[in-house]
């Protein structure tokens, strides 16, 4: 038997032979995935680096800008429903901030202390601000339901929404809109492969709702003697964000614990793996998170007698394939020389006791 897996990450290097050293492999069917080629080694990257970069620029662009404006129109009108649109702003920006740094923290490897890299970073920023929203949604939920309890006892409200106020809430809106359609169409392949940028264009999603609701519920109280409208529309705001960021917060959770890949992902990994040559055959195909990306384990079959480096440098190769696929994080290949339907883990179920094989040291 031989298992191959990747190296690069830190840790004890593996050594294999140049690519143009490499056994010749019939493919019966390309993989459907950017992969290695054959003669020049990797093809060029996709520039997403500095995509993900112009979506975090000009999202905290806007989130410092919006915030301070929000801040004013808040303190001016006496708004409620303003000032939890101004807390989600806010958090919104620290958000942000803690979404940036582990993205970063995430690309550094730093060295061999984390050899399979720091990917999972991105998900636990993201809990992080999901957990700091639901903070913030019942803070404004305690402040509107004292609102409310004080217009049930006769209390007058003092809510003041100016032209001024309602143009720069528009603003917001209308700038909040044009992000979100930015970033859902020009970089949709980013929102599905990078948590961070997901939670940040829904962050824009929720803005512009929050800011729809919060003018309409500031104006209707102010302009129109609904007081009720205020307090109600800030409980709006905030529910819908927990609920948001709780549905955000779950999913990446998942990914952390390793959520198995959908059956979708797994057969076309079956179909790439069973069509790469024909000397293997493919038996056991697992794919489960490990972050935002999946961990792929693969089964492969080979003749008892085959060479151990030709099947090292098969199973290699195959591995190389499978990693270069956009939502694969790391792929093992392991080459047996039988089909089993028993866990190779589970020493209880099998095990070869290879009788040249050394005591156990632990």
């Amino acid at each position: 038997m031989a298992s191959s897996s990747n190296g690069g990450y830190g840790g004890t290097a593996a050594h294999s032979p140049p690519r143009t050293q490499h056994v010749a492999v019939e493919m019966r069917s390309p993989l459907r995935v950017q992969v290695y080629e054959e003669a020049s080694g990797l093809a060029p990257p996709p520039p997403v680096d500095a995509a993900e970069s112009a979506v975090m620029r000009r999202s905290l662009e806007a989130n410092v800008v919006l915030s301070a404006a929000k801040a004013v129109v808040a303190a001016q009108s006496g708004s409620l429903a303003v000032l939890a649109s101004l807390l989600d702003s806010a958090l919104d920006l620290v958000s942000q901030l803690v979404l940036v740094a582990t993205a970063a923290a995430a690309k550094n490897r730093a060295g061999g202390d984390y050899p399979a890299g720091r990917a999972r970073l991105e998900p636990v920023g993201v809990v992080v601000c999901a957990m700091l929203m639901g903070l913030s949604a019942a803070f404004v939920l305690l402040a509107a339901a004292q609102q409310l309890a004080a217009l049930a006892r006769g209390d007058a409200a003092d809510v003041d929404v100016s032209l001024a106020n309602g143009a720069t809430m528009a603003v917001a809106v209308l700038w909040k809109a044009a992000l979100y359609a930015w970033i859902a169409v020009r970089h949709d392949a980013l929102v599905r492969s990078h948590p961070a940028v997901a939670a940040v264009n829904q962050d824009h999603f929720n803005d512009v709702l929050s800011n729809v609701v919060a003018l309409g519920a500031a104006v209707l109280a102010a302009r129109y003697g609904l007081a009720y409208a205020d307090p109600v529309g800030a409980i709006g705001i905030s529910l819908y964000i927990a609920y948001s960021w709780l549905e955000t917060g779950i999913e990446q959770v998942q990914h952390l614990v390793g959520r198995s890949a959908d059956p979708a992902f797994l057969e076309e990994l079956r179909a790439c793996a069973g069509a790469y040559s024909d000397a293997m055959q493919c038996d056991i195909v697992r794919a489960y998170h490990f972050g935002p990306r999946y961990l792929v384990e693969l089964e492969m079959v080979m003749d008892a007698g085959t060479p151990l480096k030709v099947s090292h440098d098969l199973a290699l190769d195959l591995q190389q394939r499978v990693e270069a696929i956009a939502d694969v994080e790391r792929a093992f290949v392991h080459v047996d020389y039988d089909f089993r339907d028993v866990d190779e883990h589970d020493v209880s179920s099998w095990s070869p006791g290879h009788p040249g094989a050394k005591p156990a040291l632990l």
